[in-house]
């Protein structure tokens, strides 16, 4: 289910994914994006290097081992899961202003709503979103690297975990996008935007198809 002000017309919003854009001098809440940026980070390297206190275990052997990989899986899921749901419900929404969660509705029915805060476009730097949405790509990208070889090595304890790591990640962006630019972008197209990495503008002709279409939506959209 769809509810809010999730598209502006009078205020489309433009990708400038540009290198100078997207430093921290840029940033109107820094300590948000560095927060971003720290809890993909951290759950990387646990994956990569290991839990912080996995040495404390010594000895040597197949226990030994195990142990020491079922410590780091562990505290690597605990990491991956805070960082989805710190990033849905805290860092997301304090960044664009768009939000995604499931709701009980007057008839007691659970869906998942997709909605965004009012002039969320104007209210909400421009600077910060696309750094939000480009730290989302590039760690996804980076989750996708780090997960072809432990597929190809059949890593059978690693795979699941790595997948987990992905999806921690490539969900939120996924509903995210979902949320900007509902029935009107595919990942496909946001992706090759993002890659674009210059400008681009999102109109829609009035004579257009998808113009109509997203008329149509906006005008039986409710406000948020």
């Amino acid at each position: 289910m769809r509810t809010g002000n999730t598209t502006e017309r009078e205020a489309p919003w433009k990708l400038e994914f540009k290198w100078d854009r997207l430093l921290p001098p840029k940033w109107k809440r820094p300590y948000l994006i560095w927060t971003h940026v720290l809890l993909k980070l951290v759950a990387l390297i646990t994956i990569m290097f290991g839990a912080p206190g996995v040495n404390y275990f010594e000895g040597e052997g197949y226990v030994i081992d195990n142990i020491k990989a079922e410590f780091n899986a562990t505290v690597f899921t605990f990491l991956a899961v805070l960082d989805f749901f710190v990033t849905k419900n805290i860092i997301g929404p304090k960044l664009t202003g768009l939000h995604h969660g499931f709701k009980v509705d007057e008839e007691n029915h659970i869906t998942y709503h997709f909605y965004a805060e009012k002039d969320f476009l104007s209210r909400y730097p421009s600077t910060d979103r696309d750094s939000f949405f480009t730290f989302m790509v590039f760690f996804s990208l980076v989750w996708i690297i780090k997960l072809i070889p432990v597929i190809i090595t059949l890593s059978k304890f690693w795979i699941p975990f790595t997948i987990l790591g992905f999806t921690s990640v490539y969900l939120n962006l996924y509903l995210f996008v979902q949320t900007r630019y509902y029935r009107q972008w595919t990942m496909s197209k946001f992706f090759a935007a993002w890659l674009y990495n210059f400008y681009m503008r999102i109109e829609f002709a009035e004579g257009d198809d998808s113009g109509n279409t997203f008329r149509n939506s906006y005008e039986n959209r409710m406000r948020y």
